[in-house]
């Protein structure tokens, strides 16, 4: 399953962010950052429960939350979110 994750990078959190993926075996698919703070990871997750986990994990480690903004199962079903 791969999800697509925004954050605020306005304290470099970079470094402790990949470190936090490459702990949980988490691969990287895409990363998207350009000129604005708002970053975008794409990532490939087992389940919801454990990109959840992921989630709650990198709240605790950085300043600003983390937004899940898109969800795109095995089958290739999207699942976008709105906030």
């Amino acid at each position: 399953m791969k999800a697509t994750l925004k954050y605020t990078n306005c304290l470099n959190d970079g470094r402790r962010v990949f470190s936090v993926l490459s702990r949980n075996d988490v691969q990287i698919l895409r990363t998207k950052s350009g000129k604005s703070i708002y970053p975008q990871l794409t990532i490939r997750v087992g389940s919801y429960d454990e990109l959840n986990l992921l989630v709650q994990i990198l709240n605790k480690i950085s300043a600003i939350n983390w937004d899940i903004m898109a969800i795109e199962n095995l089958f290739g079903i999207f699942l976008l979110i709105v906030r």
